[in-house]
């Protein structure tokens, strides 16, 4: 991409404005409570399990943002809700949402308020009995009727509130056999997210994830290979961050709250919440590598970061955030990161990030200068007949750093390197209950160009309700490989769990390649089975078959959690 065409770009994301405010349950004025949510598990096609539910006020209908780290927000509708979980239907189409993706659901006050208050059993005068009530010992004499009811009533505040133990426990189980002998993968995990409520009788709250996993894998005509490690995930404790201490502070190992896109950190992390409403703040600390032992101690980083709100209904907010990195004690990477939302009540919509590392004269491969590594550039709109457009850009280009971030990446690669994607997205009703759904979209690297279509229908309720039915249609066009394929995905939600039901068929054809491997047809069936015990477990049990030439793969597996 040329400097001036990446100049652009950045001017776009940097005055274009906008970011999110973080939701925990706000206590601003508006009519809205905004609450964090995490990605748990996909669904059929575009529905994503979250790990809130009805216990949090949840309903049918709600709408909710997704916030992945690398940017490409997606938005989405809740369909179906359980007591601690809940089933989004993403619009349109777009790239898949990982599991773990943060997320936000907006909840009118009014619900809290009326949660507050049931509604009290119809009953006959003749029934109503009032019993006999000693003199009323509070008599309000400071209250006066200029003032709110409950003018005098004092909040309980965090600290003199009952430590509250939350949190789930999980176990996910994995097994991949081909029929070639003697080939085979399996895994097991065990984890557990827990949360402290006022721990230590100060408020704030201690958060604890951790997991263990054991892997074996059986290659022919070598050893076996097993391996067994534990990992932290989070342990950590904040404080603050609410309308008793608008200031927050974090300690431990954690996902930066400021600027999730600095990455887990271990240290400490402080925000501040300014009386317009703004935010600001700066962290400093360890920077566990992101592999699969997150070893700490080698790289060192301090950050800053800042949201400013350009209209009072955060409906344009920007983010700006400074991270600098130290590798083995010496001077390793500048970056800066600008995050841009804007969420009109109608019109378009626009979601934007910039990631711009800074190189001086000792960055060999880079040279002195400013360089956009990653941007992500997202526009949205649905109209009043249902049709839905997006537009989304998106470039990577590997940064030159000392920490151990990435696979040994040359100085070619580093020069060179270079990933481009544009698309386009499109959902059109066709009747009460069907769509039609598709993506068109064009690629560069540095190698080649391509091309890539999508092309489908969404059933509601066919054959069987409360089911959604997708039949897609791709095709692949690059320098190397062209791809044709369909696939078909049945979902159906009842009382007693989910079915999920995936089928993929497609021909390959390879250039270059021997010509025994000029094409190539695959084939893919997956059946998922989700349900909860009477013990509280949530549940998927899976099977899978991938089929290519004339060998297969067979995949058995399992997930089950427990909220507590």
């Amino acid at each position: 991409m040329n400097g001036w065409y990446r100049g652009m770009l950045l001017a776009l994301v940097l005055t274009i404005g906008s970011e999110r405010a973080y939701a925990q349950e706000s206590t601003s004025e508006s009519g809205f409570v905004r609450l964090d949510m995490r990605a748990i598990a996909t669904g059929s096609g575009s529905d994503i399990v979250v790990d809130r539910g009805a216990s949090d006020l949840i309903e049918v209908g709600d709408s909710a943002v997704f916030f992945p780290r690398g940017g490409a927000t997606r938005t989405g509708e809740v369909l179906r809700v359980e007591d601690r979980s809940a089933m989004v239907r993403l619009s349109g189409v777009g790239q898949p949402v990982p599991i773990g993706t943060r997320a936000e659901v907006l909840i009118p006050r009014a619900r809290f308020d009326r949660a507050g208050e049931p509604a009290p059993e119809a009953v006959s005068e003749a029934e109503l009995v009032l019993p006999d009530h000693p003199p009323w010992e509070n008599q309000d004499e400071e209250w006066s009727s200029d003032k709110p009811l409950l003018a005098e009533i004092k909040a309980i505040r965090p600290e003199d509130r009952s430590m509250v133990i939350s949190g789930r426990v999980y176990i996910i189980g994995d097994g991949t056999y081909t029929t070639e002998p003697g080939r085979s993968d399996s895994f097991l995990r065990v984890g557990t997210d827990v949360d402290y409520l006022n721990p230590f009788g100060k408020g704030g709250g201690l958060h604890i994830d951790a997991e263990g996993n054991y892997r074996i894998t059986n290659t022919p005509d070598q050893a076996d290979e097993s391996d067994f490690l534990t990992r932290l995930d989070r342990f950590s404790y904040a404080r603050g961050g609410d309308r008793f201490i608008p200031n927050r502070t974090e300690y431990g190992r954690f996902l930066q709250r400021g600027m999730p896109e600095f990455g887990v950190l271990d240290g400490i992390e402080f925000g501040r919440k300014l009386s317009d409403g703004e935010h600001s703040g700066w962290s400093f600390g360890f920077m566990p590598e992101p592999d699969a032992e997150y070893q700490t101690g080698e790289d060192f980083q301090v950050a800053f970061n800042r949201t400013w709100k350009l209209d009072d209904f955060e409906g344009v907010t920007v983010d700006g955030g400074y991270q600098k990195t130290f590798h083995e004690g010496n001077s390793d990477r500048d970056l800066f990161v600008t995050k841009v939302v804007r969420l009109p009540k109608d019109g378009w919509d626009f979601y934007g990030t910039a990631w711009v590392d800074l190189y001086t004269s000792g960055d060999g491969a880079k040279g002195s200068g400013a360089e956009v590594t990653q941007l992500h550039l997202s526009t949205n709109r649905e109209y009043e007949d249902g049709l839905e457009l997006g537009f989304t850009y998106s470039s990577f280009r590997f940064p030159e750093v000392d920490r151990n971030e990435y696979t040994t990446v040359n100085d070619t690669e580093l020069a060179d390197g270079e990933s481009q994607r544009f698309w386009v997205d499109v959902s059109k009703p066709r009747t009460k209950d069907s769509s039609y759904v598709g993506r068109v979209g064009t690629w560069r690297d540095e190698f080649e160009t391509g091309a890539d279509l999508e092309a489908g229908i969404e059933l509601e309720d066919w054959y069987l309700d409360n089911s959604l039915t997708t039949v897609t249609l791709f095709g692949t066009n690059g320098r190397f490989s062209n791809i044709a394929g369909l696939r078909f995905a049945y979902g159906l939600y009842s009382d007693s769990g989910t079915w999920d039901l995936f089928a993929e068929a497609s021909r390959r054809e390879l250039d270059d390649f021997s010509s025994d491997v000029d094409e190539l047809p695959l084939y893919r069936l997956r059946l998922t089975r989700g349900f909860q015990t009477k013990s509280g477990w949530d549940v998927d049990l899976y099977g899978e078959v991938l089929s290519w030439q004339e060998e297969s793969a067979f995949s058995l597996g399992f997930f089950a959690q427990r909220g507590f």
